[in-house]
C-alpha cells in the first residue's frame, strides 16, 4: 500500500472504476501474455456500493519460479520492483507517468501466498453480503474523517472490521496474521506513531515488549507490552546521598502520577484506535500509594526488560543504559501489532559490587541476575523494606518504605546525574 497518500480521499462506488481496472489489465495483459494464472481487480474499488479511495489495486497471480521473468517483462513497460513491504509472497512494483491510466497499485502475488487470500476473500465476501459491505462502509467514512492526512490512522481504524471478516471467512486472525496484515513498514510507522505520542505525555523512554512467552492469564491475554519510564530530576538524586529527602519522597509520587496519566492516555489512544489495552496504573496493579502494597503478577521490570529498555541489577531494580536507576515505571498491556524490541535476558552489571557493598540492610547478595532467577535468589525483599522504613523515619520523619541508596550509588546514574559522557 502506498503510504505517501498525503490527503486520504474516500469516495462513493464509481462504475467507471471496473472499467479502468481493464484498461490497466490490458497494457499489462499485452507484454506478460499467457504467463500468469490470472490478474485480478482486487479492493474496495472492486466491489460495488463500497466507499473507496480512488486507486486500483491489481494482484497478478503467477506460479512458483516465475517471478524474475514476469518482474523483466513488467520493466519493459515501466514498472519498477519495489519489494514485498514486508508481505511474504507479495512483491509491489512502483511506476512514474502512465497519465492515461488511473492511478494504481500493483502486485505479484505466488498462487498460494497468505495476501492473495486475503485479498480475495475480502473482495468476495463483500461482494455478496450487504450488512458487512455497509458496516466496512461506515468505518471506512468514519477513519477518514478522523485521520484526513494520516494513512498509517486511516489503514489501522479499519483493521478490526477487515480482521473480523477474514474470522468470518476461516482465515488466521492470530496476532501474528494482523502482524502480517499490516506489513512490516506500516507496523514500523504504526510503533513510531505511538512512541511519539506516550512521549509526548511525558515519557523519557519507551519500549514494546513480546509477552508472548509468559503464560496467557499473567499477560492478560494480550500479546505485547509497552513499558513507559519517567526519570527523575538530577539534582532530587543528588540530594539523597546519605538519606532520602522529603523532595526525593515529593517527586516519587508525582512521577506516579504523571506515569498513570501517560500509559491511562496512551491505553485511550489505542482503544480509540481499534485495539485492546489496559493501562497498568497503580490502581490496577494494587499499589496503595505508600509502598506496603506492592504486588502483581506482571511487574514493570519484566516488561521493560521484555522490551528491551534495561535490565535487572543486583539490587533488583531496573537499570537503563542513560538514566541507571533513577527512573519510575509503568506498563501498557495491548493487542496492537507492534514492532517488539529484542528482550534483555541478563545483567549488563558484571563484577560491580557498588550497590551491593553500599545497601545500608545488606538486602543485595552481590549475585548478577538473569531472566527467570527468582527475586529470592539475589534479593533480601523484607530486609530491603524494613531498612527503608528506617532511613525515611531518619530522613524527613516519614513513615513509607522509600530510600534510594541503590538508585544514588549505581554507576550508571551517577554517570546520568554526574552528566559523564
Amino acid at each position: 500500500m502506498n503510504l505517501n497518500t498525503r490527503t486520504i480521499v474516500v469516495e462513493p462506488y464509481n462504475p467507471y472504476w471496473p472499467e479502468a481496472f481493464e484498461l490497466i489489465k490490458r497494457e499489462i495483459d499485452a507484454v506478460l501474455k499467457n504467463c500468469v494464472i490470472a490478474i485480478e481487480h482486487v479492493g474496495s474499488t472492486a466491489v460495488p456500493g463500497l466507499y473507496a479511495k480512488p486507486v486500483i489495486d491489481i494482484d497478478i497471480i503467477i506460479d512458483v519460479g516465475i517471478f524474475n521473468r514476469i518482474k523483466d517483462l513488467l520493466s519493459t513497460i515501466g514498472y519498477t520492483h519495489n519489494g514485498d513491504q514486508g508481505v511474504a509472497g507479495r512483491e509491489a512494483f512502483k511506476y512514474d507517468g502512465k497519465l492515461h491510466l488511473m492511478k494504481h497499485h500493483l502486485y505479484v502475488c505466488d498462487r498460494n501466498a497468505d495476501e492473495l487470500k486475503r485479498h480475495l476473500a475480502l473482495r468476495d465476501f463483500l461482494r455478496n453480503n450487504n450488512e458487512y459491505r455497509e458496516k466496512y462502509n461506515n468505518i471506512k467514512l468514519e477513519m477518514a474523517r478522523k485521520f484526513p492526512h494520516d494513512i498509517n490512522g486511516y489503514i489501522n481504524g479499519k483493521q478490526p472490521v477487515i480482521m473480523e471478516i477474514y474470522g468470518l471467512c476461516g482465515l488466521d486472525t492470530s496476532y501474528k496474521q494482523m502482524q502480517d496484515y499490516m506489513g512490516a513498514y506500516e507496523m514500523t510507522d504504526f510503533t513510531n506513531k505511538i512512541k511519539n505520542e506516550l512521549q509526548n505525555l511525558g515519557a523519557d523512554i519507551v519500549g514494546f515488549g513480546n509477552l508472548e512467552e509468559l503464560m496467557a492469564d499473567v499477560r492478560e491475554g494480550m500479546p505485547t507490552g509497552i513499558s513507559v519510564a519517567v526519570r527523575y530530576p538530577k539534582e532530587v538524586i543528588r540530594g539523597i546521598t546519605t538519606l532520602p529527602t522529603q523532595e526525593y519522597r515529593e517527586w516519587y509520587d508525582r512521577l506516579n502520577e504523571r506515569l498513570d496519566m501517560i500509559v491511562t492516555r496512551g491505553a485511550s489512544f489505542l482503544y480509540e484506535m481499534g485495539y485492546k489495552a489496559i493501562a497498568k496504573t497503580r490502581e490496577q496493579v494494587g499499589y496503595d500509594g505508600e509502598g506496603d502494597k506492592h504486588y502483581t503478577i506482571l511487574p514493570h521490570k519484566t516488561v521493560a526488560t521484555r522490551a528491551g529498555i534495561g535490565w535487572i541489577g543486583k539490587c533488583a531494580l531496573l537499570v537503563t543504559e542513560d538514566y541507571g536507576s533513577a527512573v519510575r515505571l509503568s506498563s501498557i498491556l495491548t493487542d496492537a501489532p507492534l514492532n517488539t524490541d529484542s528482550p534483555t535476558n541478563k545483567s549488563h552489571c558484571g563484577d560491580c559490587m557498588i550497590c551491593t557493598n553500599a545497601c545500608p540492610g545488606g538486602a543485595i547478595f552481590g549475585v548478577s541476575w538473569e531472566a527467570g532467577l527468582e527475586h529470592d535468589k539475589f534479593f533480601y525483599a523484607d530486609k530491603c523494606v524494613e531498612t527503608a522504613r528506617e532511613r525515611s523515619k531518619l530522613g524527613f520523619g516519614g513513615d513509607i518504605i522509600i530510600c534510594g541508596k541503590c538508585i544514588e550509588i549505581c554507576p550508571y546514574t551517577q554517570k546520568y546525574i554526574n552528566d559523564i559522557t
